[in-house]
């Protein structure tokens, strides 16, 4: 009884946090949609993947400057895809990298294979050269160089070891959207480059994730691509009630009423086993016969049609991110980690669009919990190694402390949003500054 009354207690002063104005969150919803946009999106919802599909492929392969790209409805499933046109199996090892979202090491599992974890850089918050070199084995089949935030990672060196030793490397660039290291753009350094559209990556399309690469290994992924299913329409229908919903309320002025919606939704969700509009059943190590959708999908038309929209106004949005990054970055200036951001971000070699403004220091906790009356804190990457799962690390075959610098982000990674106008990213700076005192 009275662990029920401490749960609705916890429930209510949740729900009486409505009043918050502004409140900022990592998802940015889509106000600029137009009402004529919004119908036709509407109106394909039923609609099987085909003309706008294609069209998002070529475009997305255009603006990378690659020669093919392979959609999926999830980056995860274009994952799983190259990994059996790899003909990756039982006995493999796949490096990963120990900051990182569960459904990686899903994909891995699904084709048999063993996730091994590299180490992060605390420079770049991306795979460490270095800890990759100390993990390849003769099993080693495969190399994912992740860039996270919007930062690139020593993709450089990782791209040499992987060429020296005949090793077969991916770059994971669904953190990262058209920043470059050295004038070349992330994707083009790998042998396949991996992206992901959900509603908290660069380009916001819901769901959905491409495979790029120059190689003819995109015959393979497209046969892959035919034989897949489409999401249900069910599902699609869920999705597009959920992406008007993000529309309205996924701003500075509205978002703690959708924390409060999506907190009462989910509890019915629970109550009746409902499934959430999302792909979210790959989260766990244990590989699920039973599902509301097909793994791998085809990424849905009207999804695709989005994306055409959002890769459009894309330079906007690169600039405005771009603004708001030396924003925080002259917030930060006077703080005791000035010399880690410098490194992080102040670099010739990095041309840095961020995903999100991120830094360390000493008392990461702290300062969240400072900041958690007008910023969603519990939606701060990367608290753990392997994320965006209720299950313990070694399921997924994780060792503790193989990835020291990523298990120590717990207590010291900080997150702030750059998916919000430049107006909105001046009323968040001015709240920070609770954290000078």
């Amino acid at each position: 009884m009275l662990s029920s009354l401490k749960k609705l207690l916890r429930l209510l002063r949740k729900i009486m946090n409505i009043t918050r104005r502004p409140y900022y969150g990592f998802v940015q919803g889509h106000s600029h949609i137009t009402d004529s946009q919004l119908h036709k999106l509407d109106k394909l919802v039923d609609i099987q993947s085909s003309r706008n599909s294609d069209a998002f492929e070529s475009e997305f392969a255009n603006y990378l400057g690659v020669e093919h790209a392979t959609s999926f409805a999830s980056g995860r499933m274009g994952f799983y895809a190259l990994l059996q046109s790899l003909k990756v199996k039982s006995g493999n090892e796949v490096i990963l990298t120990g900051s990182t979202c569960a459904v990686m090491a899903n994909a891995v599992l699904r084709v048999g294979a063993k996730p091994v974890y590299a180490d992060i850089s605390p420079k770049t918050f991306g795979t460490c050269p270095l800890s990759v070199e100390g993990l390849i084995t003769r099993d080693t089949k495969v190399i994912v160089a992740q860039h996270s935030f919007g930062i690139p990672c020593d993709i450089e060196k990782i791209a040499k070891v992987a060429r020296e030793r005949g090793i077969f490397l991916i770059e994971d660039c669904a953190l990262s959207f058209d920043s470059s290291l050295n004038g070349t753009v992330l994707g083009l350094f790998g042998d396949a480059a991996l992206f992901s559209f959900d509603h908290t990556k660069p380009i916001n399309m819901m769901i959905g994730g491409m495979i790029c690469t120059n190689s003819d290994l995109d015959k393979k992924l497209k046969i892959i691509q035919d034989q897949s299913a489409e999401i249900p329409v069910i599902k699609r229908r869920s999705l597009f009630k959920q992406f008007k919903r993000e529309k309205y309320f996924c701003n500075p002025n509205n978002y703690s009423q959708y924390q409060v919606i999506e907190l009462l939704e989910s509890k019915f969700r629970a109550i009746f086993n409902l499934p959430t509009p999302f792909l979210t059943n790959d989260s766990t190590s244990i590989i699920r016969n039973q599902s509301s959708y097909p793994y791998p999908a085809k990424m849905p038309e009207f999804v695709s049609y989005l994306g055409r929209i959002e890769l459009k106004r894309w330079g906007l949005m690169k600039d405005e991110r771009q603004q708001i990054l030396k924003k925080y970055i002259d917030l930060i200036d006077s703080f005791d980690c000035k010399s880690d951001i410098e490194d992080t971000y102040v670099t010739e070699n990095r041309n840095i669009v961020p995903l999100r403004f991120v830094w360390r220091c000493n008392n990461g906790v702290d300062v969240r919990n400072k900041m958690k009356d007008f910023l969603q804190i519990e939606r701060t990457w990367f608290t753990k190694p392997i994320v965006d799962t209720t299950e313990p690390l070694e399921n997924f075959q994780y060792i503790k402390g193989s990835c020291p610098i990523s298990e120590s982000l717990e207590e010291t990674i900080i997150n702030l949003p750059t998916s919000i106008s430049p107006l909105e990213a001046d009323v968040l700076i001015t709240k920070l500054s609770i954290l000078k005192k």
